[in-house]
């Protein structure tokens, strides 16, 4: 997130660029290192490549600056509710992800790129391995399990 203009709008990065989330919350939590911050959201607009968030007590640039850089979080009963076999990408942290021939390890966080998402896995060796997320790769998500299910060892990055 930056500033965006001179009366405290922040210019928002979406992780899934679809998502209407901030459009239906009230308010988003601002983290950056151990502070964390609530605001409410006055408003959101569309601009090109991405929101643009106008939140209550960021009036001006300077206070919009302070926020660069900052996550921005919305709490979990503010979002869409899923269909059964629906997850968010950050419930996967801390699944155990399975090959056909055993454990790969945990998932430590969700790496989100432009193409495609990826998890990256501690193995139990202490390597950090990425995964595409597709269907490619991924055989099955198992939310009630904390499981993930590879294809094949195939899609790893070391």
């Amino acid at each position: 997130m930056k500033p965006h203009g001179f009366r405290g709008e922040l210019k928002i990065r979406l992780h899934w660029t679809h998502s209407d989330a901030l459009t239906r919350a009230s308010a988003i939590d601002l983290v950056s290192g151990n502070e964390r911050r609530q605001h409410r959201i006055e408003r959101v607009r569309g601009a090109s490549g991405g929101p643009l968030l106008k939140l209550a007590g960021i009036d001006d640039r300077e206070a919009a600056e302070a926020c660069r850089g900052a996550a921005l979080c919305v709490a979990r009963e503010e979002l869409e509710a899923l269909d059964p076999g629906e997850f968010y990408l950050a419930d996967l942290v801390g699944f155990e992800v399975v090959a056909p021939d055993g454990s790969v390890g945990h998932v430590t966080s969700v790496n989100t790129h432009p193409t495609v998402d990826s998890l990256v896995i501690e193995s139990p060796d202490g390597r950090r391995l990425e995964q595409p997320l597709s269907d490619a790769w991924v055989e099955n998500v198992d939310v009630s399990a904390r499981s993930i299910r590879l294809v094949s060892r195939d899609g790893l990055i070391d």
